[in-house]
């Protein structure tokens, strides 16, 4: 019940990474779509609030840069995840067919000793 109960919580944190790594692909979307490709304005002097706006949408597209390297890490790290808790499944597995093994081995025994004792 204890690995039950790990194998739970894994899969919860493992939905939990999925649900945030899909709000984060989502606002990462919205802020590719909205740089993509800005209308071009008329030629004209570029006054200081069009350079400030220059360098504000250069650090956006730098945090968009960090967001999509964020959510990709999010992604190898949840895909790790799933596979450790597949390996810990199959480890258990192993193991409740070892005990299981075990078990009929001392009810043979069991029943040998008590057949020895009459």
């Amino acid at each position: 019940s204890n690995t039950k109960q790990i194998c739970e919580q894994l899969e919860q944190k493992v939905e939990q990474r999925e649900r945030d790594n899909q709000l984060l692909s989502e606002y990462a979307n919205e802020l590719r779509v909205k740089l993509a490709d800005p209308p071009e304005p008329p030629p004209r002097d570029r006054t200081a609030d069009d350079l400030a706006l220059e360098r504000r949408m250069e650090e956006v597209g730098r945090q968009v840069g960090e967001l999509s390297a964020t959510v990709r890490a999010q992604e190898e790290r949840e895909r790790e995840l799933v596979r450790s808790g597949e390996e810990d499944r199959a480890a258990m597995d192993a193991l409740r067919r070892e005990l299981g093994e075990k078990a009929a081995e001392l009810d043979a025994l069991s029943f040998q000793h008590s057949g020895l004792r009459k």
